[in-house]
């Protein structure tokens, strides 16, 4: 959706809103924000595309990644039981591959190589012990 259309639409409805209650236009302002913006998916398939090429040993496939950031993301905005050890498992995945995604994405945004910042983790000690780690956990999802 263009910019200006997500705009007017914003507008359209905080009007509207606002000729019933003023408190409930400055609700609608805000539920609307984000109108015409990327949805949370689309960011993570973004952050998924871009490092990739660079962590292919921690991430897996690109559907259940992002599924599995929205699972835990939705698990600890709502908490509504106690972690069993299959959400253990994936909120520590999720945790670790989260953190070389952003950090990877980083080093990116600073024109550094995809090919540079693969040999460049694979030779971080840390990222192995996380390549490891995630290979145990994706196993206790039940994935490969």
């Amino acid at each position: 959706m263009a910019a200006a259309m997500s705009t007017k639409i914003r507008r359209a409805a905080v009007q509207g809103a606002a000729d019933i209650d003023s408190v409930a236009a400055g609700q609608v302002g805000n539920l609307l924000g984000g109108l015409g913006s990327p949805s949370y998916q689309d960011r993570l398939a973004e952050l998924y595309d871009f490092t990739w090429p660079v962590l292919k040993d921690v991430l897996i496939d690109r559907k259940a990644w992002i599924a599995s950031v929205k699972e835990v993301r939705n698990k600890m905005a709502h908490p509504t039981t106690f972690l069993n050890d299959r959400d253990f498992s994936m909120t520590k995945y999720v945790s670790t591959s989260l953190h070389w995604v952003l950090s990877v994405r980083l080093f990116q945004a600073m024109r550094l190589g995809d090919e540079l910042l693969a040999g460049a983790v694979d030779q971080y000690p840390d990222y192995r012990v996380a390549v490891r780690n995630c290979q145990v956990w994706v196993g206790d999802l039940g994935g490969s």
